[in-house]
Formats: structure tokens, C-alpha cells, sequence
């Protein structure tokens, strides 16, 4: 089943001796694969077939040598084709495609099977780098809850295309990532900046306690962040309203990490004074001081006559 033998029909000739008369038989059954792909390249394949105590193997590819076949004894095989993926990547995305249905089986002879790489998934890279941190400074990136760190300069990680991501950035010891956070959804990157964090204070209050209508005098302080500062300040009444305000610079930023500066209490009580530092790439830090101003003194006016009893 399955043969055939070369030279038949057979011509004997009688010539009254002995003789023998010899047939050679070759299968007529086959397996055949034939493999194409959507893929962006030229994939390579090889085929391997066994069965019968036999195995075969055949090459091809999926751009001019698509169909590989092998003439075999009739029977039922087992086939593998390799690779049964391939990835490749392209613009810092990576595509991968497999054989489908399958790359395995088995089969009877006098088949045919048709199988095609197709994409299954596509990943891209995203990447970090930061700037402004000391050598050796350990800092991260969380994506959707994931975390990973490093002391290098830059992460480059992979992701399933088709979702949209979420990441912070941080690092230890008091330093604050700008961006902080972001969003992304294909190949591209980050640029962070990180900054030691940004402080405020109100110091120097004189004189504390005060008069009422006596010149009070303050000290706005500064530190951390991008060192360049704006600083904004407001004076709350004992009523809570706010009786004197003041910025600087008056616009854009200064250098300086402190000024001093100053109001006039009209009447006694309680005065707090509110500072508000925002550095130039946008952290913003608050403070707060008390001020303590007594009443305006009072002058009392008398007469002492010159003659006493008159």
C-alpha cells in the first residue's frame, strides 16, 4: 500500500534458462506543509517528520520556499515545525508572531497542512531618565503598582501594547521627581528632574511682642527646590482678616533664599503671618509665625499744684 515499482510493466523474455527478474518499489505517499506569514520580514523554518522508525526533515521559508514535502511509506507521523515564534522588533516595539493552529501534530499521509505565522502581540518600551540626583542614588519608577528601581540614570522597561499606564516617579531622602507622574500608552519617554524638597520658614519676628502702630519686622527663608524662589505673604488680624500682604520678586523669580520684610499692628492681639515659597519647577511650600502686639499705650495727663492745699 502506498508503493510502486519503477519499470512496470515487466517484459520477460523465455530463453529456457533459468533467470530471476528484480523490481525496486518506491512510496507514492506524502505529507506536504506549506507555511506563509503577515510578518513584517522573512521567517526561516524547518520541518521535522517521523514515523515508521524514521525521521525527515526540510527547510524553507515564508517568502519563496513556502511549501516543504516529503514523500513517505504510508503511515501516521508526528511533525514539529521551529521556530514555533518569532519576534520582531522595530521602532522600539516588538511584535510576535506563532504559528497557527499549531506548530506540532500528527498526521496520516496524503496531507496537507497548511499553517501561517500570525501576530499574536505587540510590546513597546517606555524610558526614564532622570537628571539633578547625586551619583549612586537609588530612585524609581511605579508602573500600574509595579515597582523598579536603580542606580543608573535611566529604566527602560517592556509593555503590552493596546493599555494605557499609569507611573510615579520618587527617590529616597528628601528628593521630589518633576514630572512626579504620567501616563502613557506607546513607545516614548520621560525626562525627570529631581530636586532636593522644597522648605519655608518665618523667622526673625522683632520685636514680638510689639505695640500697637510700633513697625514690625520679619524674615521670609527659603531652601531646597530649584533654587530659584517667589515667595508670597499674608498678615491675618486678630479678627482673621488680613491686614498687609507682599510678594517677591515682584514677578518671575529671585535667587535669594531669604528677605526681610515688615507691617505696622494697629491694635493688640494675635497676628499670623503666612508665607507661601513656590520654586520654578512649580513645588510649592508653606510657613507659618505668630506675632504678639500689646495695646498702644495709654498717656495719662495729671496736675500737681505748685501750692499744695489750694
Amino acid at each position: 500500500q502506498g508503493y510502486s515499482a519503477n519499470d512496470n510493466p515487466i517484459q520477460v523474455v523465455d530463453t529456457g534458462s533459468a533467470g530471476t527478474v528484480s523490481a525496486t518499489y518506491t512510496p507514492t505517499t506524502y505529507l506536504q506543509f506549506t507555511i506563509t506569514s503577515n510578518a513584517p520580514s522573512i521567517i526561516d523554518f524547518t520541518v521535522s517528520v517521523t514515523g515508521n522508525g524514521q525521521t525527515y526533515s526540510g527547510s524553507g521559508n515564508t517568502w519563496d520556499q513556502q511549501t516543504v514535502s516529503f514523500t513517505v511509506p504510508y503511515g501516521t507521523y508526528q511533525w514539529s515545525v521551529s521556530p514555533a515564534s518569532v519576534i520582531f522588533a522595530t521602532h522600539g516595539i516588538k511584535y510576535t508572531y506563532v504559528l497557527s493552529p499549531q506548530s506540532s501534530g500528527s498526521a496520516t499521509t496524503n496531507a496537507t497542512i497548511d499553517l501561517q505565522y500570525v501576530q499574536q502581540s505587540a510590546t513597546f518600551n517606555y524610558t526614564w531618565t532622570e537628571s539633578g540626583l547625586p551619583s549612586g542614588t537609588q530612585w524609581s519608577v511605579s508602573v500600574n503598582g509595579q515597582t523598579y528601581s536603580t542606580t543608573g540614570n535611566s529604566i527602560t522597561l517592556w509593555f503590552n501594547s493596546g493599555q494605557t499606564y499609569s507611573w510615579t516617579a520618587s527617590a529616597s531622602n528628601g528628593w521630589v521627581a518633576h514630572p512626579g507622574s504620567g501616563s502613557f500608552s506607546s513607545y516614548g519617554s520621560a525626562s525627570i528632574t529631581f530636586a532636593p524638597a522644597l522648605t519655608a520658614s518665618v523667622s526673625n519676628i522683632y520685636p514680638n511682642p510689639a505695640d500697637a502702630n510700633q513697625p514690625v519686622t520679619f524674615t521670609l527663608s527659603a531652601s531646597g527646590g530649584s533654587g530659584s524662589y517667589s515667595y508670597s505673604w499674608t498678615v491675618a488680624g486678630p479678627s482673621g482678616s488680613t491686614v498687609a500682604s507682599g510678594t517677591y520678586p515682584s514677578s518671575g523669580y529671585t535667587s535669594s533664599t531669604s528677605y526681610t520684610t515688615g507691617f505696622t499692628p494697629s491694635s493688640s492681639g494675635t497676628y499670623t503671618i503666612y508665607l507661601t515659597v513656590k520654586d520654578s519647577i512649580g513645588d510649592q511650600a508653606t510657613a507659618q509665625g505668630s506675632l504678639n502686639v500689646n495695646g498702644p499705650l495709654t498717656i495719662v495727663s495729671f496736675y500737681v499744684s505748685p501750692n499744695p492745699g489750694t
